[in-house]
């Protein structure tokens, strides 16, 4: 696959999930999922030390998980933006700390 090809399919992706978070109205738990997706199709794509590959794909998907949950939670609790904010923030760390920490474990 061309780099072209691959550079246009992430933007697709990216403007199709922005649109269907915003459609639901998902806050900063929607960048999360957003960098969790950008994350799980690096960790699939990419090689890496024994069971690394594994491990991230783990995290990421926990990532995505709780940032769902935090967006089925939001109706009913429309009032606790706490909880929101927390849903948010850690779906970010986990999706984040692939970034900073797993890509350095990835092999070239």
């Amino acid at each position: 696959m061309s780099k072209t090809f691959k550079i246009f399919f992430l933007i697709l992706i990216a403007l199709i999930l922005w649109t269907a978070l915003a459609f639901v109205d998902a806050g900063a738990i929607g960048i999360g999922i957003i960098l969790s997706v950008f994350a799980f199709i690096d960790i699939i794509t990419g090689k890496f030390k024994e069971n690394e590959k594994i491990i991230w794909i783990v995290v990421v998907l926990i990532a995505i998980t709780i940032g769902m949950l935090g967006i089925l939670l939001k109706k009913p609790a429309e009032d606790n933006n706490s909880m929101n904010f927390l849903f948010g923030l850690i779906a970010v760390i986990l999706s984040l700390s692939y970034f900073l920490v797993g890509r350095r474990g990835k092999l070239k």
